[in-house]
């Protein structure tokens, strides 16, 4: 996080960024037990401690405002079908997901993950495999933190494409 110094005065107004490093920097803390690592309404109340103005300086720090604020903003993660095959007269193959990423630690809830394709089974033609992001959980551990993440469909969409069936040909003994 950054901060701001006021109160200068005089020539010092205009050479303040020379005063100010020769300061001993503040530390800003989030307020947060365990530190801000969720979206969080409002975001976190950041505090600030310590600090020093150098010996001689015509100032001392007298105030310390804890005004301000961090927001995490939701991680936008496009997931997208992986392209595959089928037969005419397969069933449909177990759909998976193009490589994504999530936060250290976060993980899509398998059991949450569902697919949609648009109908049909003709041969040659290809049909578009949406992974359905309104029913996918994302987790840490046991915790859910779906709230952290938009999830939307990945562009272009998966293909599942309709092979020819193979056909063997087998000369019979004579």
């Amino acid at each position: 996080p950054t901060f701001k110094y006021y109160g200068f005065v005089g020539a010092d107004v205009a050479g303040k960024d020379a005063l100010i490093a020769a300061f001993t920097a503040p530390t800003v803390a989030v307020t947060q037990a365990g530190g801000a690592t969720y979206v969080k309404d409002g975001g976190y109340a950041l505090t600030i401690s310590g600090g020093a103005t150098p010996v001689g300086s015509n100032y001392t720090i007298v105030n310390r405002l804890n005004t301000g604020k961090l927001i995490i903003n939701k991680k936008v993660v496009a997931l997208k079908a992986v392209d595959c095959n089928k037969g005419p007269a397969d069933d449909d193959p177990a759909f998976t997901l193009a490589a994504y990423t999530l936060g250290s630690g976060d993980a899509l809830d398998a059991a949450t993950i569902t697919y949609s394709r648009v109908e049909g089974n003709e041969v040659g033609q290809s049909y578009e495999i949406t992974p359905n992001v309104e029913t996918i959980k994302v987790k840490k551990g046991s915790n859910d933190v779906t709230g952290n993440y938009t999830l939307t469909a990945g562009t272009p969409k998966g293909k599942l494409t309709v092979a020819k069936a193979a056909l063997t040909i087998t000369i019979l003994d004579q």
